[in-house]
């Protein structure tokens, strides 16, 4: 006989004294200084982490000498990254011309070549990927505790 019991989905997430209700869901965006010029050698290894620990990252955005770029995943040792920097007018009405809008391109970067800061984004869209994301987040804190630290 099959469990027809579903899940009970938390309503509110309660951290120490307050509580959050979730209405929607969001983005969490957590900006990471790995070194003032550059990243510090003792950050490279831990870069690909970021992108590829946490389920619902929707990718960071790093830079280096006035450009940036947004990085979406590793491969081959160095991260992928597209370069969105074409400026065109909003898409109104006509989508005959949606191709342009599209990027084509994926370039790749080594982490040592990016300045220090850099800013991930993590989806969260209700309270079990918020729970998730702070469970993985409590893991890659034990590989690193340098990279990302929780405060209680």
């Amino acid at each position: 006989q099959k469990n027809n019991r579903k899940m009970k989905r938390p309503e509110i997430f309660k951290n120490n004294t307050k509580s959050y209700l979730f209405s929607k869901g969001g983005i969490i965006f957590i900006s990471f200084r790995l070194g003032l010029q550059k990243i510090e050698h003792e950050f490279i290894h831990c870069i690909p982490l970021l992108l590829l620990h946490f389920k619902n990252n929707i990718g960071f955005v790093g830079g280096k000498k006035n450009k940036a770029f947004y990085f979406v995943g590793v491969g081959n040792h160095r991260l992928l990254y597209l370069d969105p920097h074409l400026n065109q007018t909003a898409l109104k009405d006509n989508f005959d011309n949606i191709s342009s809008y599209e990027a084509t391109t994926l370039y790749t970067l080594h982490a040592a070549k990016l300045s220090g800061a850099l800013t991930l984004g993590i989806v969260i869209n209700n309270e079990f990927d918020l729970i998730e994301f702070i469970k993985d987040a409590k893991i890659l804190m034990k590989k690193n505790d340098k990279l990302i630290r929780i405060v209680p």
